[in-house]
């Protein structure tokens, strides 16, 4: 649904697997990402916060924390996200996305 812009509808498939109470970081993550195309950043850090509790190691979710506070002037918190992004992260497309948002930010 997400990949064909229906984001209202994606929203509300996740919200139904969430409301089962079934700990899917995945889940959290794609409706954070979905809040934040329909401009709904307060709930969209609220899910993201979410996937770092289920999955410490997600570290994509920092990122997109980052990318929340700096759409709302929060520099400081945006670039201590994406550092914690960075800490011990091997991806290589995450690190140089993480990386140039950095850049963005300073």
């Amino acid at each position: 649904l997400r990949k064909r812009g229906k984001y209202a509808k994606a929203y509300e498939h996740g919200e139904i697997l969430i409301s089962k109470k079934l700990p899917y970081p995945d889940v959290y993550y794609e409706i954070s990402e979905i809040l934040i195309i329909l401009n709904h950043d307060e709930d969209a850090l609220e899910y993201a916060k979410k996937v770092i509790e289920l999955r410490p190691s997600m570290k994509k979710a920092h990122l997109l924390m980052a990318k929340i506070y700096q759409k709302s002037g929060k520099i400081d918190l945006a670039i201590k996200e994406v550092k914690k992004c960075l800490e011990s992260e091997i991806n290589p497309n995450l690190v140089l996305e993480a990386q140039n948002l950095l850049k963005e930010l300073d």
